[in-house]
């Protein structure tokens, strides 16, 4: 894990409440949809589902940029440009 539980907790912390990102964040991490998504996801790409699962979270904890997602997964999953685009 890139990020400390206590850095990623500071940051789940930090999330404005004025939208209620919060339980948004919570109710989407832990949906058997979502959960469902990722395992299809990590099985149709044979990838890790936890280093999924942990750059999602950093995203959603606004502790990686949107934007970064596909260069993260390929660094630190060490997938290539085709796949983590793919994913």
């Amino acid at each position: 894990m890139r990020y400390s539980k206590k850095f990623l907790n500071e940051r789940y912390q930090s999330l404005p409440e004025s939208i209620n990102l919060k339980r948004y964040i919570t109710d989407i991490l832990g949906s058997v949809e979502t959960a469902d998504v990722i395992k299809s996801i990590t099985k149709k790409h044979n990838v890790d589902h936890e280093g999924i699962l942990n750059e999602i979270s950093y995203v959603m904890f606004r502790a990686t940029k949107p934007s970064d997602f596909t260069v993260n997964l390929k660094a630190n999953l060490n997938l290539s440009d085709e796949k983590a685009t793919a994913i």
